[in-house]
């Protein structure tokens, strides 16, 4: 095994960690791919499946010994997120310090709160004015205070994702009544909003793995992505599938969400986080770009249309048959 592209990806059967599975595995890297249960097929010879839950730390360290880098992309059910999030950062954390390795975050845009301006850069300040942004900054600061133990991290902040399977606002929302004829889009369809394409993320990570040697103790980045208005997005959705007739375009009731969340905590949960379609933003990449260089980015025609076919919509057109008709 080459130790000097040796990585651990924690959660490698989510929707991210088994994009960073195949990016890291498809540039070289031996690849210890952490889960809870078996893979659904065989890996592999670059992927070593690690089947070891996170609260065994010193036996996750052992059996992945050699790995320089290890990406936490764990990701707790909304609901879960105070009793969970935590404890698997400090696991993670624990398992990279016995490792001598690079931690290396899925992080969001949640710690900027729900006033949040429309550019967001490194520099751009935390706002702790929802629960969800009070854990996110939690997590932040553990990664900063392990410092004094010898942890290196860096954390990789993107906006919302599509493609590569299923758990995200596009699939169980935007798209879940294309068959039946309709589009849901979650706030005013001219407002900019925040996407990552998966796969490209995925080798984003790679690349900035790559270089972590290079960098400081502690960094942040941010992946620029696709930054669209709904329209834009929707548009794109209608090209792929070139219905006969335009679909239905309906818009989230988030008054009755949030009502209905005061007694049932899924939706309450929810709501917390309508801003996020009501605010304008989008990612600055700049400070990624001066370290991986140009950043991955699929054209935007092609991610949905790849993203729909993944999910099973055969009536999406052949990457390349379409085009975009606007982006933010």
């Amino acid at each position: 095994m080459n130790t000097h592209r040796s990585v651990l990806i924690l959660g490698s059967r989510g929707r991210l960690g088994a994009a960073l599975v195949d990016a890291f595995a498809n540039s070289g890297w031996q690849v210890h791919a952490q889960m809870r249960r078996p893979p659904d097929a065989p890996a592999s010879t670059r992927v070593s499946p690690v089947h070891i839950p996170m609260t065994e730390t010193a036996r996750i360290a052992a059996a992945t010994a050699g790995a320089r880098v290890v990406v936490h992309a764990l990701n707790p059910a909304y609901t879960r997120w105070e009793a969970e999030a935590m404890p698997l950062m400090q696991q993670a954390i624990e398992i990279a310090l016995r490792l001598n390795a690079r931690l290396i975050f899925a992080g969001n845009v949640y710690e900027f709160g729900s006033a949040m301006p429309e550019v967001l850069n490194e520099f751009t300040p935390f706002a702790a004015n929802t629960s969800k942004a009070r854990i996110r900054i939690a997590l932040d600061d553990a990664l900063q205070q392990a410092r004094a133990r010898g942890l290196r991290s860096l954390v990789l902040r993107a906006g919302d994702f599509f493609g590569s399977g299923r758990g995200s606002w596009f699939d169980l929302g935007i798209v879940k009544d294309l068959a039946r004829g309709s589009l849901l889009y979650p706030g005013p369809t001219h407002t900019a909003h925040a996407w990552a394409y998966v796969p490209d993320l995925a080798r984003a990570y790679e690349r900035l793995a790559t270089r972590e040697a290079e960098l400081p103790d502690f960094a942040r980045y941010h992946f620029a992505g696709h930054t669209l208005t709904g329209s834009a997005l929707l548009d794109s959705i209608e090209a792929a599938m070139q219905p006969r007739q335009p679909y239905r375009r309906k818009q989230l009731p988030w008054g009755l969400i949030g009502a209905v969340g005061r007694i049932y905590r899924p939706w309450g949960a929810l709501h917390e986080m309508a801003y996020l379609w009501q605010r304008p933003h989008r990612l600055d990449g700049q400070a990624l770009r001066a370290v991986i260089g140009a950043e991955p980015q699929t054209p935007l025609q092609q991610a949905v249309t790849e993203s729909l076919q993944r999910l099973g919509f055969s009536g999406a057109a052949p990457t390349g048959a379409t085009h975009a008709r606007g982006a933010a």
